[in-house]
């Protein structure tokens, strides 16, 4: 599972993270806690990888660690999250041009719009399933 990771977040999803950066040769205990030593390792995957070095585990990162997005369906204007802000993430990825903020504001609800139209999709400016498996989830 992803959601955006950061140094201090303490949870289940850490750990999954501190176990796909060992499975990947680097060394991290698995606590749940992003702490330095995570930061350190990530880093590291992260230049590795040529991706941007942030001490923050992006969604790039993540599909390569193995750590499958799993969105929580329906997502509309409105809504606020770290689910909105995996959502805003992928658009990004497919050259929206907004903000990953974690806020379901107008800009989002276009960029989802415009996908369904590209998509063939009902538009809807709603992530609904079959929007959400055309992103790739």
């Amino acid at each position: 599972m992803y959601v955006p990771l950061a140094r201090g977040t303490r949870s289940k999803v850490v750990n999954a993270l501190q176990r796909a950066l060992t499975a990947a040769g680097y060394r991290v205990r698995t606590t749940g806690l992003f702490g330095p030593q995570t930061a350190r390792s990530l880093n590291a995957f992260q230049r590795a990888n040529r991706l941007p070095v942030s001490s923050t585990l992006s969604l790039r990162a993540a599909r390569l660690l193995g750590l499958t997005p799993v969105p929580k369906l329906p997502m509309r204007y409105g809504q606020r999250g770290d689910n909105v802000l995996l959502l805003q993430e992928v658009l990004r990825e497919r050259g929206a041009l907004i903000t990953a903020d974690g806020r379901f504001g107008s800009g989002t609800r276009t960029a989802v719009r415009a996908f369904q139209r590209s998509a063939g999709l009902r538009v809807t400016g709603v992530v609904d399933t079959a929007t959400a498996k055309a992103l790739g989830w």
